[in-house]
């Protein structure tokens, strides 16, 4: 190696080697993830970014239970092959753990993976370029909302009638990551949408 080479590395490394963009979350900020990861999710898989959601709107009457803020936070992002996946943790402002939203997230150029139990399957939840599939007697589907893309499961089309809240959605964007949920997957089954 010659002294310039040498001279290079020693500088990179005093100054923190590569650069990599600081995690961020619906606030703001330039986290981007692996190139192999679609548009809508690449502020979503970032080791760190934490989105606040909230279930706050202006119809809440005086006797109301009060808005609750719930927070994701991104961790063990990894990479294989073209796939990205990652765990978020749900917490409430008190820090008390959330169920239901999906905690376990894959995405790759095949589609779209949401477990909850760590085990994501073969078969993505939501195959790139499909509108509606249905598995387990429940349907999944993919929609665009403005500039957000929803994911969410309901009841098939030969369901029975519901009887409550029958469907749960999570919704990302390019611009700022999670952005909404709403159904069964959530807390009191509410709509939740980004603190932004």
């Amino acid at each position: 190696m010659n002294r310039l080479s040498l001279a290079l590395v020693v500088a990179l490394a005093a100054c923190g080697g590569s650069t990599k963009a600081a995690p961020t979350a619906n606030t703001g900020g330039a986290a981007v993830a692996p190139a192999v990861v679609p548009a809508p999710w690449a502020r979503v898989l970032v080791e760190g970014a934490v989105f606040k959601l909230a279930n706050d709107r202006p119809d809440r009457a005086a006797g109301d239970e009060a808005a609750v803020t719930i927070t994701g936070t991104v961790r063990d992002v990894q990479t294989q092959g073209d796939a990205t996946s990652a765990t978020i943790a749900w917490t409430r402002a008190d820090g008390s753990p959330v169920s239901g939203p999906p905690t376990r997230v894959k995405v790759s150029p095949a589609g779209v993976w949401f477990d909850n139990d760590g085990s994501l399957e073969a078969t993505p939840t939501f195959p790139a370029g499909a509108v509606e599939t249905e598995r387990d007697g429940y349907q999944n589907y993919a929609r665009v909302d403005g500039a957000a893309v929803c994911y969410g499961e309901g009841p098939g089309p030969d369901a029975p009638d519901c009887e409550d809240v029958c469907f749960a959605e999570l919704c990302v964007s390019a611009d700022h990551g999670i952005v909404a949920g709403s159904g069964t997957w959530w807390p009191n089954y509410e709509l939740y949408e980004a603190i932004l």
